[in-house]
């Protein structure tokens, strides 16, 4: 339980470093941040015994700005918990890209990404508890008010460990996620 008051303390500590104050804020590069909860349904492990839910952190900086377009660069941090087969935790880290289009006042998404996880489960299919973390998903957001918005999102996700272990069969899962995001 240690190592989920760390990654608690860790992200805590980058959202109030990442919540720049206004003047900072005009040079800063990330100008969004958000929180998640979510949820994992895996699509191949003794099906489906392997679920999880948690939450996750991510600070988002535009790439490209259009007036009907635009693309984020987002650095996001997750901790999710397991249970079903077994009881454990997820670490994890993942840089993504995020493309947004405006559509009847609503902003529809695509987005992908790779990072790092740590899983404390002893599973099979992982091999190890170091893996590979990449995802692909798509959702829409809808206005809150000027500068917050409340996004619902899907996401195809896949943990492996990319051929360092002998055991990489890997683990895919539905991810389904609720997000409130702030401007700053």
């Amino acid at each position: 339980m240690k190592a989920s008051k760390l990654v608690l303390a860790v992200a805590l500590f980058g959202l109030f470093l990442g919540a720049a104050s206004p003047s900072a804020a005009a040079e800063a590069f990330f100008r969004e941040v958000g929180m998640s909860l979510y949820a994992n349904q895996d699509l191949d492990v003794d099906a489906g015994e392997v679920k999880s839910v948690g939450l996750a952190v991510a600070w988002a900086g535009p790439l490209k700005q259009g007036e009907a377009t635009r693309l984020d660069l987002r650095l996001e941090l997750q901790q999710g918990f397991f249970s079903g087969l077994q009881r454990g935790v997820e670490i994890a880290t993942a840089p993504s890209l995020r493309f947004y289009f405006n559509w009847l006042g609503m902003r529809p998404f695509l987005e992908a990404g790779a990072g790092l996880s740590y899983v404390s489960l002893d599973i099979h299919e992982l091999g190890t508890n170091f893996n590979f973390l990449t995802f692909a998903g798509l959702g829409v957001g809808v206005p809150l008010g000027e500068a917050a918005r409340l996004d619902l999102g899907y996401r195809l996700r896949h943990l492996s460990n990319a051929g360092l272990d002998e055991y990489n069969h890997g683990l895919t899962s539905n991810q389904v996620q609720l997000t409130l995001r702030w401007d700053f």
